[in-house]
Parts: C-alpha cells; structure tokens; sequence
C-alpha cells in the first residue's frame, strides 16, 4: 500500500475529513499558545497582538479551504459519480451485448412481420408512383412505363433489409434483452403470430385508406395557398391523381357479416386501437405531412410570405385532424372482422402491460425516425426507375 492508498483508506472519508478538521484547529491553538508562552517567557510585550495571529490563522485557512475542497469532491463523488459509474457500466454491458441485442431486435421484427409488411405496401406504393408518371409524363410510352414500374419494384425490394436493419438498430438502442424476450414472447405466441398475419394482411388495405386523407386535406389546403399564386404554371399535384380509394362500402369487402353492425365487435376493435395507439401514429403522420407539404408548397409557390407557408401547414394539419375519427372508424371495421373478442382482450392485456405500455411509448417516440426512412424509401427506389426511362 502507497501513501496515497493509505491517506484515501484512513483520510478520505467523512470521519477522516472530520479527523484533519480537528487535527487543524488543534494545531492553531497549539501553535498560537506556545507562541504566547514564548514571548512571554523571553519577556515581549505585548505577549498577544494581531500581526502575532496572522501567520498561523492563515495556515490554518489554508488548510480548512483544502480539507473543504476534499470534503466537496466527496460529496459530488457519492451524487454524482455513482450514476456516471452505472451509466458507463451500463454502456458498456450494452456494448458488450450489442450483437444479442440486434439478434433480439432483427427476431422481433421478423415475428412481428415488418418484412411482410414492408413487402405488401410496394404493388400500392408502385401503382400510385407508377400512375403519378403516367400523368406528368403522357408522351411516355407503354414499354418504358412498364420498365419504370419493373425497376420501382425491383429498387423497393432491395431496399428491405438495409430499412429492417435501421429499425432493428433503433429499436436494441431502447430495449434490454430481458424485454426483447417478453416481447417476442408475445409475437410467437398464438395470438401474436396471428396479429402478425393480421397486420400483413390490413397494412394494403390501410394504405388505401390513409393516402384519401391525406390527398383531400392537401387538395383543401392548396386551394389557399394557389390563391396569391394566379399567374404561376401550376404542376399537377403528385397527390391528386386518379386514385381511386375505397369508400366504407368498399372497406367492408372481406369483413366477416357477423362484425358488421355488430357494436361489440366494433367497441372492442376501437379501444384495440387506441390500445395499440393508432391515433397517436395518425398524429404523428400528420406532422410529417404537415411538413412535407409545407416545404413543397415554398419549392412550388416560392417568394411568398413566411406567414402565408405557415397558414397553409394550419390548413392542412386542421383537414386531416378533421378526418382523424373517419380514419378510425373505417380502420376499426377492418380490425372488427380479424378478431375474436377474447383475442381483442389479450391483446389489450399485453399492451396495458409494463412492456407494452414501453412497447408503445418506444414506437411513438420513434415514429418520425420511421416515417422519415419509410419516407425516403420508395423516394430513392423512385428516382433510379426515373433514371432508367429518361
């Protein structure tokens, strides 16, 4: 054992602070007294006086203010420094984890069938692309529109596993691998394999229900801002082509006739989404939107003012607010029809616990992140098909 060992067992702690502390004044009052006694004896008077106390009262300072400094480092030590300790202990145990965890993560995703998803979204996705060029571009002709459309799909398709292993790594950022198995426990489940199935299945069926929404507030919205714009060439809107969308009458294709008019079904399908926080996932949309549509009004109608941008994003985020409960009717039809109602309650049994209560906050909060490479997928995918005819 070192001096400095030896000093930070005995002297760095509290009783050892409070032992230097009286060891100190003790010292001063020594020192002081045999002072006094040593003028006194060799007969100096005065035997006290101030500039006799200078000295050993400004040692004695210096020694509390450094004893002071210690106690202090010690404190913000025992506040602080644990915390920093765990975080980095943390850190490194997940470091350390990391390859578990992206294991945990690319498994959820594949129980939870985001693949499948992802892979049912693309013939919508390129039918609406593919008929937004064929307006903008009439002059195209028939073997280049069909190449465009072979490229789309073939780019959107490659484009999977590099979109999985993005969610995958945003996703071990947030869990630890004891929840990663309550959460993929549920998914391999009975009930969590068929919502698997379920979600594949609805997604297509979603998607043509969401774009509407978004392309009528939208349609609303550019009815504003076109007003300060008379004279400008106007483009066609990418969102307002013939895209015909299922209307409820349409939705109910599919929907088991013992769900339809059935309100406990549709009760039941309703809490199911605001369970799952379908409504929170319609807000969030709303903001990308919002934004999206805000920078593409200032690229379509530039040089105006800042407050006239601002007053079409209000438009539009207060058009699509409006259609927020048509969305979850319709939404909840199609669930209505997927679902037994003991099957609805251990859902809602998973989501209301404390996994599924993280479960959902996690998506939330990560839901721009998803939207924002969801977002720039089939944009991509779209440009080299675009490259490919041109």
């Amino acid at each position: 054992m070192n001096a400095l060992d030896f000093y930070n067992r005995f002297f760095g702690t509290w009783a050892g602070y409070v032992i230097q502390l009286s060891f100190v004044i003790s010292a001063f009052i020594i020192v002081y007294i045999s002072l006094i006694i040593y003028r006194y004896r060799k007969r100096r008077k005065p035997y006290w006086n101030v500039e006799l106390s200078v000295i050993p009262f400004t040692i004695m300072i210096v020694l509390i203010t450094l004893i002071g400094i210690q106690i202090e480092r010690r404190y913000e030590q025992q506040l602080v420094l644990p915390q920093q300790k765990e975080s980095v202990h943390k850190g490194d145990t997940r470091a350390a984890e990391y390859p578990e965890l992206m294991a945990a993560a690319r498994k959820m995703g594949e129980l939870a069938g985001f693949e499948e998803i992802l892979s049912e979204s693309i013939p919508e996705t390129v039918s609406l692309a593919a008929d937004s060029v064929r307006n903008n571009r009439p002059d195209l002709k028939e073997q280049d529109y069909q190449h465009y459309k072979e490229i789309l799909r073939e780019q959107m398709q490659k484009g999977i596993p590099g979109i999985l292993q993005k969610i995958a790594s945003l996703y071990a950022e947030h869990y630890t691998l004891a929840e990663f198995r309550e959460l993929n426990g549920f998914y391999d489940s009975a009930v969590g394999k068929k919502s698997k199935l379920v979600e594949a299945n609805l997604s297509p069926r979603i998607l043509q229900i969401t774009p509407k929404w978004s392309q009528e507030a939208t349609k609303a919205a550019r009815v504003y801002i076109e007003k300060f714009t008379p004279l400008i060439t106007r483009k066609k809107n990418v969102f307002s082509g013939n895209h015909s969308t299922a209307e409820t009458s349409s939705n109910n294709a599919g929907v088991p006739q013992k769900t339809i008019g059935n309100p406990e079904y549709l009760m039941a399908a309703q809490k199911h989404l605001k369970v799952i926080g379908f409504d929170e996932v319609l807000t969030v949309t709303i903001d990308a939107t919002v934004k999206l549509g805000t920078d593409n009004a200032r690229k379509t109608h530039p040089n105006l003012k800042e407050e006239v941008y601002q007053h079409y994003g209000d438009i539009l985020r207060k058009e699509m607010q409006k259609g927020i409960p048509g969305i979850m009717q319709k939404v909840a039809l199609l669930y209505a029809g997927q679902y037994t109602l003991a099957e609805f309650q251990e859902i809602s049994r998973f989501s209301m616990s404390p996994i599924g209560k993280k479960s959902k906050q996690v998506d939330n909060d990560l839901s721009p992140v998803f939207i924002k490479i969801i977002q720039s997928w089939p944009l991509k995918a779209a440009q080299t098909a675009a490259e490919s005819i041109n």
